[in-house]
């Protein structure tokens, strides 16, 4: 198979298959700027596809660090990509003189085991779970692994696939979890991990403020973003992440409405849930501090982060204002979250 193609669809979601096994600065000392911009370098040109300019930027990293590890093991998973096993070795040998204990050599070893990998059976694995049969995949992707650790470049997809059901949720989270650990430098495994921590109401906030990190300039982060703000039941905590996804979205009326609807709802909820129990008093109390909290809540969104990018956002602001001046008025009712991210595979409990 073709390592450079790292996207892979799984179940509708794009899952990002990491064709770098390891990311440069996740063992390696290399503190010197000069280093870690000619790494950058090669990351970047590996991901390109150009693996002779990437191979021409460690180089030069080499010229400053002979004995840099980071530099040495790139070398030696690029050549293994690349299918320059002489090479390869080469480069590995060199890093088990290096650093004997090194963790990456595990990678490298997996880069030889996906070699053995049957083309039909990952296509079965991923025909299962682009079906939905997530038990079913992964036990598909484990026989892959015939009992190891995953190899390295299926990971991701192995992990959020794990992830489309609630039994093996828990363990996607907890093995991308340690990944990240591993592997800060590397986007796409901060990216899933980030993903799927908001696919579960008591993780979906750590999710959505490591989203927000990742959503500048990262399209598919930003879209994660914007469902699990709309899976999210809003609490006054929550403001600063949404103010600042409405700063590069004004126009987006959907996350807004969920977020002026949904404060104060949690308080307006137990007055819902007093008043069925008969408690006519403590509902009426609940209800108006919900209302009242609400009102207080609208009027603070989007001032000061929306002022400076007029005059779309100064529409916003208005109409912000205005919502707030009405919120006495507005109808009381119960809220329901579950129908937010309709169209997607993804939770229907709120939170």
């Amino acid at each position: 198979m073709n390592n450079k193609k790292r996207n892979v669809w799984i179940g509708g979601t794009l899952c990002l298959g990491s064709a770098l096994g390891m990311a440069p600065y996740a063992f390696g000392a290399d503190n010197d700027p000069a280093v870690r911009v000619l790494l950058d370098q090669a990351t970047y040109w590996h991901q390109k596809s150009h693996d002779d300019l990437a191979k021409a930027a460690l180089q030069k990293v080499f010229q400053v660090d002979a004995g840099n590890i980071t530099a040495v093991y790139m070398m030696a998973l690029y050549s293994s990509q690349n299918g320059d096993e002489k090479e390869a070795e080469k480069w590995r040998q060199k890093l088990m003189a290096l650093s004997p204990n090194d963790p990456r050599l595990a990678s490298l070893a997996g880069e030889q085991r996906l070699k053995a990998v049957s083309p039909a059976q990952l296509a079965e694995a991923r025909k299962l779970a682009a079906a939905g049969n997530v038990k079913a995949a992964v036990a598909a992707y484990q026989a892959l692994f015939n009992g190891s650790q995953p190899i390295d470049s299926l990971a991701l997809e192995y992990y959020m696939t794990m992830a489309g059901s609630a039994d093996s949720l828990p363990e996607a989270v907890a093995g991308l979890r340690q990944r990240a650990g591993l592997l800060p430098q590397d986007t796409d495994t901060q990216l899933a991990l980030a993903k799927v921590l908001t696919y579960q109401p008591s993780t979906r906030r750590e999710g959505s403020e490591k989203l927000a990190a990742l959503a500048d300039g990262n399209k598919e982060a930003d879209q994660a973003l914007r469902q699990s703000l709309l899976w999210m039941t809003p609490q006054p905590d929550d403001a600063d992440v949404y103010q600042k996804y409405l700063q590069r979205h004004a126009d987006d009326n959907a996350v807004l409405e969920h977020y002026r609807q949904g404060l104060g709802g949690g308080a307006k909820q137990s007055g819902y849930t007093a008043l069925n129990s008969g408690d006519l008093a403590g509902a009426r109390e609940k209800i108006r501090r919900g209302a009242e909290s609400q009102s207080q809540r609208r009027r603070s969104l989007g001032r000061p982060g929306l002022r400076q990018h007029a005059p779309r956002r100064l529409r916003r602001r208005r109409q912000i204002s205005a919502a707030s001046r009405g919120a006495g008025r507005a109808k009381q009712r119960p809220m329901e979250y579950a129908g937010a991210g309709r169209g997607v595979l993804r939770p229907v409990e709120s939170g």
